[in-house]
């Protein structure tokens, strides 16, 4: 009995020793350079080993057919070579190709860098918001930075000088036409947003995407939250009014809804004023969010808000001292927007929105009444693929609508404006210490009756390991 398993056995060895591939090589970066401990390893197997200190490896399995050789390596792209398990040895050499890996919002490798607007932008997170000494206002925080100033108590933010027009505010790719509080004589303007509505503030002072258009001097990019975190629901009272908010989480989505109503008065009455006031400020905010996802790699997102405020004061006549000047404002403010992000297949991202901006104001300046209105409607659609392991190429237009009226006693206009605008842009990397991003965008006005073709060109030099120069 024993002869006959011993004669089996050796019959079988050859079956054994021929359904073993040796499999060896070597792993290497895109200069030559051999990368040690780098796992090597048949895909759907516990077959691989780690390449030594000179990139080499070696190895044997019992797997048959076509298979794939999956080799790893912290800081590199991981590769898959397709092979066929006969028996018969295989020698390979891999080259791993360097991935950048992204920290918070800055993009960063082992050995090259990302043109982008981020790499050239201020990256705030809301905590750095609230612990300025901005009141948690955003646009106050901005002002505290190289730059921006604060001219008097003007609304908007300002970059290098003139107007606060050329400063856009966007959230989630949507154009926001009004952010700030209308101000009033002697009364600062504050922002509309809570910092904790974004997962991202990005505020570039210098060039900016082919996205965006119309003359900016820059660009303040808000990101909001995803899902929340948590279902919790929150009250606060206050001596100047009391609110409330209340965020309900679920699987595969959230909803939150917010308000507050404030008055001044109690303040006011209380404690000596530098300002006269008429009438207390007094107002009404409220805003909800909806977030849900659509499969892994898609979300929709819901946003919208309303703002209601009144108030009247007297200031000093600068022509006449012994008379003052009366001025009260009632504003009404509505925002929302709607937008869809997708990863379509392996190298394809869509997005689309579309948002909607109207602001009401009633201004009264002694006996003259000033009402003005602002409506802004926007669409926008962006393609991003991916040609190359670190480039993208971005295309995509927009549509905008804006409604202008205004009105002074008897006196009325209306102006009416359609601006159509496409983009295209895309990243390129000469070596690992130069890139650049180059775009270009063309609009269409139809209240000037005008084509216009803006070029756009972002070039980066890194200088050393902390260091570039934009």
């Amino acid at each position: 009995m024993k002869s006959f398993i011993t004669i089996v056995l050796l019959s079988l060895l050859p079956i054994l020793i021929f359904a073993q591939t040796k499999i060896s090589g070597r792993v290497v970066d895109n200069m030559n350079q051999p990368l040690p401990g780098a796992n090597v390893f048949v895909k759907d197997s516990y077959d691989g080993v780690s390449s030594d200190l000179d990139g080499s490896f070696s190895f044997t399995t019992e797997e048959e057919g076509d298979a794939f050789l999956v080799v790893s390596f912290v800081g590199y792209q991981t590769e898959e070579e397709s092979i066929l398990l006969t028996g018969k040895d295989i020698n390979i050499e891999i080259i791993l190709e360097e991935e950048a890996e992204e920290l918070g919002a800055v993009v960063i490798s082992a050995g090259s860098f990302e043109a982008s607007d981020e790499n050239k932008a201020v990256i705030l997170r809301p905590l750095d918001i609230v612990t300025t000494g901005a009141d948690a206002d955003i646009y106050s925080a901005l002002e505290t930075l190289p730059g921006t100033q604060q001219i008097g108590e003007t609304e908007g933010l300002f970059v290098r000088g003139g107007s606060s027009a050329e400063t856009v505010t966007i959230v989630d790719e949507m154009v926001v036409q009004k952010p700030f509080y209308t101000s009033v004589p002697d009364i600062p303007s504050r922002g509309r947003f809570s910092p904790f509505l974004f997962k991202g503030i990005i505020f570039s002072t210098g060039g900016y995407s082919a996205k965006y258009g119309q003359a900016l001097s820059s660009a303040l990019v808000l990101k909001t939250q995803d899902l929340a975190d948590q279902t919790l629901t929150a009250i606060n009272f206050m001596i100047l009014g009391l609110g409330g908010a209340h965020v309900q989480r679920w699987d595969e989505s959230s909803f939150a809804i917010e308000g507050a109503y404030y008055n001044l008065g109690p303040y006011v009455n209380t404690f000596e004023q530098r300002q006269e006031w008429d009438t207390a400020p007094i107002g009404f905010e409220s805003s909800m969010n909806y977030r849900i996802k659509t499969s892994k790699t898609g979300m929709l997102k819901a946003y919208g808000s309303f703002s209601y405020g009144d108030l009247s004061l007297y200031t000093e006549n600068l022509d006449d001292l012994s008379t003052k000047d009366y001025t009260r404002l009632r504003s009404d403010n509505y925002y929302s927007n709607i937008t869809y992000r997708e990863i379509l297949g392996d190298e394809w991202t869509l997005f689309t929105g579309a948002s909607f901006s109207l602001d009401k104001d009633w201004i009264d300046l002694n006996s003259d009444r000033v009402k003005q209105e602002e409506i802004l409607n926007q669409g926008r659609i962006t393609v991003t693929k991916q040609v190359f392991n670190s480039s993208f190429i971005t295309f995509g237009g927009e549509a905008q609508n804006m409604i202008y009226k205004s009105a002074f006693n008897d006196l009325s206009g209306k102006i009416d404006e359609v601006y159509l605008a496409g983009f295209l842009e895309t990243d390129i990397f000469f070596t690992n210490d130069l890139a650049a991003r180059v775009g270009v965008r063309g609009e269409h006005s139809k209240l000037l009756g005008k084509y216009n073709l803006a070029p756009r060109v972002s070039l980066a030099y890194r200088l050393g390991v902390y260091d570039q120069l934009n």
